[in-house]
């Protein structure tokens, strides 16, 4: 059996993929259509499920599409409708959602609907059955009925269909008008309620439960034979689960103490709690001034929101005792590692707190006890939702809910007092009635697979004929309907932010036809290429990096899928750039790639300079430097043009990249290589280098682990057994200043006189970096006379690998250290030198890492360090402020 499935994103992934698998385990051909780019860009669910079922195939409508006429109108027609539904009488206290569905119509079709023969029962279901009715006359989108076509399905599914307004109505009327069965797969638990209409009736709904299956037939019309139950499909991965590991582990790895029970808050969506930070800080302050000593003393770790994370990224609530956020960013349990830490914060928490989420089911299915405040500033979100009233089941409630701060301190003291809960048969019956209608040891995606299967077993209806009194409808709508869209083209152009701009906006209405015309120009694969290849590296503005980040969060994965499957050697350069940046981001990056798509690591040709092949052991196996190829002096003229020319960063292939390429394919003997360069992840991490986006872009097209093990034995012999790696140059955030050169000779000193000290300094100008030159005692060991431009970098790594610690100043080599275990304490006396944003990624990767830390000080603020530790010694003598004191000794250990 074909099916075709149309989902609003990849993100339906994360529902619906146990579904896939278990139809494609089943020999049936699944194409995926996906409407828009999913916001969060990852792609690696999509990408398991190609890898597992060799028939899955997917496309993505997010290219412009061609001029569709009745579409605007069409959207218009049903954000209407989905209104229309929250004036109904059970949606009385749903103000915020109202309030959504309003934003999407016109004001003066508001001021109708509070006419008092409008607004009245009778006057309501009227216009509801005009705009039916309106819905019926309007043909089938000609360019959904090819997409559908040309794939030749058996059976057409949806989800989620009923977002306001939603296109997927197209989906399935073109379905229908084939005369091909329908489905809509219900994604989520508020679905049905929480969003707009099922305005054309597909041939089954699948639901989770009674519930659902009720709110089908009363509040969208389904026929109750139409609608089957099957369970939650997205929850059969919880069920029978195990964790990772035991709760002292647990508490050690997000830094909790596991000598008491913590409690576990999950953060809702940002249209649930908006301000969620804010609230969490009255809930942990309520908490810590409870009269209840084990509330003021318990754990509490905080998990944001995938989709409400922001935030909570800077957010510090160390004053409220053993809290903490974890993780920051936005972690989605997509993968086994996120699952496996999801599953084990809920399984060690003595119970789960929050506003209102689905999240509390999941604690309910692993058996935790659920509760939640109910505040004024929720609500609107919590009892003017109708989900969230199936939590409090007066027969089977899954949440503990209170009224206030003060009955939910209470309500959480009897639980800590005896760590006893007496919820837990209520939890498991609403868990079975709304999770697992057909029982607990019953999982529900066979049986939704079955119930699809079922449908495409059923002989097909034929293809229904337009009644003829539509026509006339249909005809009298096309004025409106073209009405409403130049109303549409007039409204964007009288939105100029700025009137002195307006005339331009104008000018650029009036041209629409030409630009029309240019892109259809631009379909044309020859014209396409000569633009590419001609046009835009001459008109390409120098030195900006990519403007909409959102477009290569799209494309990236795309990118990397497409050289994935060409199967063909990858050239994985050339790194031009600087070493902190090629540390810090492009390896990360190529260790996100190696995860996204399991590349064969043969398939990867690594460009580089000065000897990094070391750095790149666990991506691939092969490669090049760029010193194979030119002399110091020839690299140094040729990467300085390059500078000159503003791509210091490698926003696209410079002459001298090309160049290189060249080389490269010449040296393999092979000239069918594709090319994986730097200006893919320059563009794609540009909006959080310029605070665009938040470090969340990083963490999701990123990976940090440690970088492989280092045999430094060919160069033991001239090193010291025991050592302090150090190497300074001036650059912007440690500039050439008398002060900064008495620093670090104090700095040397005081460190020669207690350990040995190997200076990094390689002699070599290469780049833009300056070594300062000490005087040499015996206790100061160069290593010149072992370094070359090929293996400049690999004989420091080596260096740094067997040292007790590095110091330095701030930038390229200070991020090496902690990524083969070894502290980084580095110094810098410009704040203003460089960007916030990398310091601040480096503090999070290096805090994570088991062995190895990274320490950057401003030098202004060693006055006040050594103040501290003046104060803490007592009587001991003051030292020499102008000089880090306890360098060495916060350095000290074990000989390496």
């Amino acid at each position: 059996m074909k099916i075709f499935f149309s989902m609003r994103h990849a993100g339906a992934l994360r529902n619906f993929g146990s579904t896939l698998r278990e139809l494609g385990r089943r020999g049936h051909r699944i194409h995926l259509s996906f409407m828009v780019p999913d916001k969060y860009g990852d792609g690696r669910v999509l990408a398991e499920l190609i890898d597992e079922l060799p028939d899955l195939t997917y496309t993505e409508l997010t290219k412009k599409t061609p001029w569709r006429f009745w579409l605007t109108f069409a959207r218009g027609v049903r954000c209407a409708a989905d209104y229309l539904r929250y004036l109904e009488p059970e949606y009385r206290d749903a103000d915020k959602l109202r309030a959504r569905a309003q934003q999407r119509i016109p004001r003066p079709f508001v001021a109708v609907c509070r006419l008092p023969l409008v607004r009245s029962g009778a006057g309501l279901r009227a216009l509801a059955a005009c705009l039916r009715l309106i819905e019926r006359a309007i043909p089938t989108d000609g360019w959904i009925d090819g997409q559908i076509a040309a794939e030749h399905p058996d059976i057409v599914l949806v989800t989620p269909l009923v977002d306001l307004g939603s296109d997927q109505v197209e989906f399935v009327k073109s379905a229908k008008m084939m005369g091909i069965h329908t489905g809509l797969c219900v994604h989520s638990w508020d679905n049905l309620t929480n969003k707009g209409l099922i305005r054309v009736l597909p041939d089954r709904v699948y639901v989770w439960n009674e519930l659902q299956q009720r709110e089908a037939v009363e509040m969208h019309g389904m026929a109750p034979d139409d609608v089957v139950v099957t369970g939650a499909p997205v929850y059969d991965q919880w069920f029978n689960r195990q964790p990772s590991r035991d709760r002292a582990t647990f508490c050690a790895t997000v830094g909790l103490p596991d000598d008491r029970p913590y409690l576990l808050y999950l953060g809702s969506s940002a249209f649930i709690a908006p301000n969620e930070s804010v609230f969490v800080r009255e809930w942990l302050r309520a908490l810590r001034g409870a009269a209840e000593p084990a509330l003021r003393e318990v754990g509490v770790v905080v998990r944001p929101h995938p989709q409400n994370f922001e935030s909570f990224q800077r957010v510090d609530y160390s004053e409220y005792g053993p809290v903490v956020v974890w993780p920051r960013g936005a972690a989605d349990p997509i993968d086994a590692l996120s699952k496996a830490d999801y599953f084990d914060s809920l399984y060690h928490a003595v119970a789960a707190v929050g506003i209102n989420t689905s999240a509390q089911i999941e604690a309910g299915i692993v058996d935790r006890p659920v509760y939640t405040v109910q505040t004024a500033e929720h609500t609107g979100t919590q009892e003017g939702t109708l989900h969230f009233r199936y939590l409090l089941d007066a027969e089977r409630p899954l949440v503990h809910a209170a009224v206030g701060f003060r009955e939910h301190l209470s309500q959480l003291g009897r639980l800590l007092a005896g760590e006893t809960d007496d919820g837990g048969d209520a939890r498991r019956a609403f868990v079975r009635s709304f999770v697992r209608p057909h029982g607990l040891e019953v999982p529900a995606t066979p049986r939704l697979a079955e119930a699809i299967e079922a449908l495409g077993r059923e002989p097909s209806r034929g293809r229904p004929r337009t009644r003829l009194w539509l026509y006339p409808i249909r005809w009298g709508l096309v004025p409106f309907a073209l009405a409403h869209k130049v109303g549409r083209l007039v409204v964007r152009v009288a939105r100029g932010r700025d009137p002195q701009y307006r005339p331009l906006t104008i000018l650029g209405f009036v041209l629409r036809p030409l630009w029309w015309v240019l892109d259809a120009l631009l379909h044309w694969r020859p014209a396409r290429g000569f633009i590419k290849r001609y046009v835009i590296p001459r008109v390409m503005p120098r030195g900006t990096g990519a403007e909409t980040p959102a477009e290569e969060i799209t494309a990236i994965p795309r990118i990397v899928d497409r050289l994935y499957k060409s199967g063909r050697l990858i050239i994985v350069g050339p790194w031009l750039s600087e070493v902190g940046f090629e540390i810090l981001y492009w390896i990360p990056f190529l260790n996100w790639v190696k995860t996204y798509r399991p590349f064969d690591p043969d398939r990867f040709v690594i460009v580089s300079r000065g000897g990094t092949a070391l750095w790149y052991g666990d991506i691939g196996t092969r490669y090049v430097d760029v010193f194979d190829f030119f002399t110091p002096d020839e690299y140094r003229a040729r990467n300085e043009a390059r500078l000159i020319e503003g791509k210091q960063k490698q926003w696209e292939l410079s002459a001298f990249d090309h160049e290189i390429v060249k080389r490269v394919k010449t040296k393999i003997g092979r000239h069918d290589l594709e090319i994986l360069h730097p200006m893919y992840m320059n563009r794609l991490f540009f909006a959080y280098w310029k605070s665009q986006r938040s470090v969340s872009l990083i963490e999701n097209f990123a990976a940090f682990p440690r970088l492989p093990a280092v045999d430094a034995s060919d160069i033991a012999s001239e090193l010291p057994d025991d050592y302090v790696a150090v190497r300074f140059y001036f650059n912007n955030c440690f500039p050439e200043t008398e002060e900064n050169r008495r620093f670090v000779g104090r700095l040397l000193t005081r460190l020669t006189a207690t350990t040995d000290v190997v200076l990094l300094d390689p002699g070599l100008h290469l780049d833009d970096h300056w070594d300062l030159a000490p005087e040499m005692t015996h206790r100061l060991h160069s290593i010149e006379h072992l370094v070359t431009p090929r293996n400049n970098l690999e004989i420091q790594t080596k260096v740094i690998t067997r040292a007790r610690a590095f110091i330095g100043n701030y930038g390229g080599l200070s991020y090496l250290a902690p990524f083969y275990g070894v502290q980084s304490l580095v110094f810098y006396s410009n704040p203003e030198g460089f960007s916030v944003q990398h310091l601040e990624l480096a503090d999070r990767v290096f805090a994570k890492m088991k062995r190895g830390s990274f320490v950057a000080l401003d030098v202004q603020a060693l006055d006040v360090i050594g103040l501290a530790l003046t104060g803490a010694a007592g009587a001991a003598a003051a030292p020499d402020l102008s000089m880090p004191v306890s360098s060495s000794q916060a350095m000290a250990g074990p000989p390496r």
